[in-house]
């Protein structure tokens, strides 16, 4: 089988040669060119990776990588660095990273048939609301034929089986209330300072930035002017040139007057609640998730780190 892979690796990048030299190559006879695509059809013949039919024109795909885990071998193609199925970006490391739990699947016992995709998806279509079109058309969006799409599918299957029972089947993944009360102690987090704004206009033919601030002073707008609904914005969202004259306002005062063509738009301070401590009931759920997750993944490198030790793994291009 590692032999058949070599030679299937060797014959792809020879292929991209071929193809890159066409145009430098003088033409060859009939002789030679009835040989030569006999023999490329024979190479080519039932190759899952290589086209008869396009070996002459285009490149199907390119082996990356060869991997060999036990008595398992797996090839990554440049096609498997598409998209995952969430679209985040697949890199070289990724796709062998998910070859090799694939190919560790069988040692503890894990496989994924046709069914059991299928009713995944049913499960998807229904949640999503999707139908098979839309599906079909979510999969096109990141690269993948509908087949191909189903293939991702059971791939992630596969992974998340396989890591249910190496990963987290390897310790307890519950979190200690000592584990949470020191997080909270070594990890201290506050709440932002919020500030709650109400917005209006003034004609500008009834009013001068001096009339508006001195009449703010007398507190005699609010009887004058309507103003909008308060929103609320924090601190960090303010524009670094209005960013003190709020923080220094008291509730009430004017903080901006800005000229918009016929109008003055006037912004006023109604209320402000100061940045705070939070405290460890309002944040435990949060900490003891984040502890899980860093436990998970400190298990996860722990695991792949070990795939890799017993695994042999080529780059073509190397």
């Amino acid at each position: 089988m590692k032999k058949k892979l070599a030679f299937l690796s060797i014959l792809v990048i020879t292929q991209c040669a071929l193809m890159h030299a066409t145009d430098k190559t003088a033409p060859a006879s009939e002789h030679t060119t009835d040989k030569k695509q006999s023999t490329e059809k024979e190479l080519t013949k039932n190759n899952p990776v290589l086209s008869d039919k396009n070996f002459e024109n285009e490149l199907v795909d390119c082996i990356l990588a060869t991997v060999y885990l036990q008595d398992q071998t797996g090839i990554v193609l440049q096609s498997d660095l598409r998209p995952h199925l969430d679209g985040s970006v697949r890199t070289l490391d990724d796709a062998i990273n998910e070859k090799l739990i694939e190919l560790d699947a069988p040692s503890v016992g894990v496989q994924v048939s046709g069914e059991d995709v299928s009713k995944f998806i049913e499960v998807v279509e229904k949640e999503a609301n999707l139908d098979k079109a839309g599906l079909r058309e979510m999969f096109e969006q990141l690269g993948y034929s509908y087949d191909e799409g189903l293939d991702q599918v059971r791939l992630k299957q596969i992974i998340d089986r396989v890591l249910e029972q190496r990963v987290r089947g390897t310790g307890s993944m519950l979190t200690e209330k000592e584990e949470v009360i020191a997080y909270n102690k070594e990890h201290p987090e506050y709440t932002k300072t919020r500030y709650e704004l109400s917005q209006t206009v003034a004609p500008a033919d009834k009013w001068t930035e001096e009339s508006l601030l001195a009449a703010a002073e007398k507190k005699e707008l609010d009887s004058v002017l309507k103003w909008e609904e308060p929103f609320t914005i924090n601190e960090q969202e303010i524009a670094p040139d209005r960013r003190e004259a709020l923080v220094n306002a008291l509730a009430g005062e004017i903080v901006t007057i800005d000229r918009a063509g016929d109008y003055y738009e006037l912004t006023k301070l109604v209320s402000k609640k100061p940045s705070r401590l939070l405290s460890l009931d309002e944040r435990y759920d949060e900490i003891a998730m984040d502890i899980q997750h860093g436990r998970f993944d400190e298990r996860l490198d722990t695991y792949r780190k070990d795939l890799r030790s017993k695994a042999i793994i080529r780059h073509e291009n190397a």
